[in-house]
């Protein structure tokens, strides 16, 4: 699952205002201090993105765990090997137990990305218009 987060965190990271962090650097602000309050609010949605879809995707894999997974006990192997066994109660439980769980994260993501804590730090200024190049043709 590490790509899923490594694309979406590399993009927020191409997204930082890197002047935003010089300006407090030059005021006198600590590494410390510009990593928690300059760069990670710029990237919290990008993280919150990142792990909702990386815990969204590990949550529903099957094939991975089946195959390498060993003496791991997954829920998704778990509501396979009950329904193998034709315990349907059992896989039913797993299921709702699967279900709310996935649930749960996907409101807590969104309650979270309600509160626009984040959202200041994320804005910047107008981007510039593109121009198409002129190229003069000399003789």
């Amino acid at each position: 699952m590490y790509p899923f987060f490594y694309m979406l965190t590399g993009a927020g990271l191409t997204r930082i205002d890197a002047s935003l962090a010089e300006a407090s650097r030059s005021l006198g602000a600590s590494a410390t201090r510009v990593l928690t309050r300059i760069i990670l609010p710029q990237l919290t949605p990008s993280l919150i993105a990142a792990a909702l879809l990386t815990f969204m995707t590990s949550m529903a894999s099957f094939s991975a765990p089946l195959l390498f997974g060993g003496d791991v006990r997954v829920l998704t192997l778990e509501i396979y090997t009950a329904r193998q066994r034709g315990d349907l109660t059992m896989a039913l439980t797993e299921t709702v137990i699967l279900a709310v769980i996935s649930l749960s994260a996907l409101i807590f993501f969104q309650r979270y990305e309600g509160t626009r804590k984040f959202a200041a730090a994320a804005l910047k200024g107008a981007t510039k218009k593109r121009r198409p190049i002129a190229v003069a043709l000399r003789a």
